[in-house]
């Protein structure tokens, strides 16, 4: 779990991460990790990586397996 905050040019970003990986074998992970960000009226969410959000607001669901060969 994390959190951040940032202002530029009198704008503010604020986002909240939740993360977790459970191991399904030596080998084999699950992985699944949410992050919501709130900006100050008048910017744009835009969580690094993803993209702009057309408002405010973002929600970020990410999900996936990772496996070592």
């Amino acid at each position: 779990m994390g959190a951040w905050t940032t202002t530029f040019a009198g704008e503010r970003w604020t986002q909240v991460t939740i993360a977790n990986v459970y191991a399904l074998s030596k080998l084999t992970q699950l992985y699944a990790d949410v992050m919501v960000e709130q900006a100050s009226s008048g910017a744009v969410a835009n969580t690094l990586g993803i993209g702009p959000s057309s408002s405010n607001r973002q929600t970020v669901v990410l999900a996936g397996i990772h496996h070592l060969f």
